[in-house]
């Protein structure tokens, strides 16, 4: 008996995100990152997709996509099945790449929609991979900061409009938001 559908809405904000098998590694080197933006590019096309942001780790991904069509299950299906042969036909590995279903959350408000991307971002500072987002390459952090262009499937424009500001004043409070993020409080930093 297959799975129930998930119960998607076109036009609507997706947090998503996919976990490797028994935590082990998803992206063995920069090749298999970059692999994966490339098919990640092929499937937001096809789907038609806009993702707002992304962040490819170690163990696992995270992406922020508003959806034009109900097409999530099945392009993360084209996602996760595409890239895990191409990895597994290049490292001579044939076991699941990936744990379960991916999970998702659906993001109804602007605020959820920031502290999502900020929460993607922010993901390699967390892990203790970096301690500067801006110093982790695979993640929209730096086109969103204005630092780098985006990567062909990053709707940058879209992401940054949800700031209602000027373009260079969006990427400056986004950087602010998300580095301000990791400063400690005064009080932190007294009591400690």
């Amino acid at each position: 008996m297959g799975r129930d559908r998930r119960s998607v809405v076109p036009g609507e904000i997706y947090h998503v995100w996919t976990r490797s098998s028994d935590d082990g590694i998803a992206f063995v080197d920069d090749r298999d990152r970059r692999d994966f933006l490339t098919r990640l590019t092929v499937v937001a096309r096809r789907h038609v997709w806009i993702v707002l942001a992304w962040c490819a780790m170690t163990t696992h991904y995270h992406l922020l996509v508003e959806l034009v069509e109900a097409t999530l299950s099945e392009g993360m299906k084209e996602l996760n099945g595409g890239f895990s042969l191409l990895a597994n036909k290049r490292q001579g590995r044939r076991s699941h790449r990936w744990e379960n279903r991916f999970s998702s959350r659906h993001v109804q408000t602007d605020e959820q929609l920031l502290t999502a991307m900020r929460y993607i971002d922010l993901n390699p500072c967390e892990a203790g991979i970096v301690d500067d987002p801006g110093d982790w390459p695979w993640s929209s952090y730096r086109a969103l900061a204005g630092l780098d262009a985006p990567e062909p499937f990053h709707a940058v424009e879209r992401a940054l409009g949800f700031l209602h500001l000027p373009r260079a004043e969006a990427e400056a409070f986004y950087r602010g938001f998300v580095v301000g993020a990791l400063q400690p409080s005064v009080s932190d930093t007294v009591t400690s």
